[in-house]
């Protein structure tokens, strides 16, 4: 016959202590992705093909829609200018806003039938991968080890 033996364990500051690691985490977390996101747009501008630094000027970072993590974008839904708009300010404008390219970026970054592909994003992201994992698993560590204290 084995032997047995009997665990006891008080809960209540474990359970509190996980309580205290999702803001915690979720605070340092955000901050590694801004940098993240911060050094891919850095890196983006820098890779990006250039005749007139239009497509340069519109790389940027935001923060997500539900306010839990950042993006980098190729362009700016700002300067987008809708076709309805144009056409009723300036009837005369159809071609131009029928012709518009808006999304520079993807052409450049994937190509067309028309030209090859000049990829500035998807390095910039490959480049940033590891450092981002590091980054990231560091940031946890530390909120682990501080709260462990």
């Amino acid at each position: 016959m084995a032997d047995g033996f009997t665990v006891s364990v008080e809960a209540r500051a474990l359970l509190a202590m996980f309580d205290r690691v999702g803001p915690s985490v979720d605070f340092h977390c955000r901050e590694v992705a801004r940098d993240a996101a911060k050094r891919i747009v850095a890196s983006a501008k820098q890779r990006v093909a250039r005749l007139t630094g239009s497509t340069q000027t519109n790389i940027h970072w935001a923060q997500t829609y539900d306010g839990k993590g950042y993006v980098a974008l190729g362009y700016d839904r700002e300067s987008s200018v809708d076709r309805r708009t144009t056409l009723r300010r300036n009837p005369r404008a159809k071609y131009a806003a029928r012709h518009r390219q808006h999304h520079v970026d993807l052409y450049l970054e994937y190509g067309t039938k028309f030209m090859r592909k000049q990829p500035f994003f998807h390095q910039a992201g490959v480049a940033e991968d590891a450092g981002f994992r590091r980054r990231m698993s560091s940031a946890i560590q530390t909120v682990l080890d501080d709260l462990g204290r």
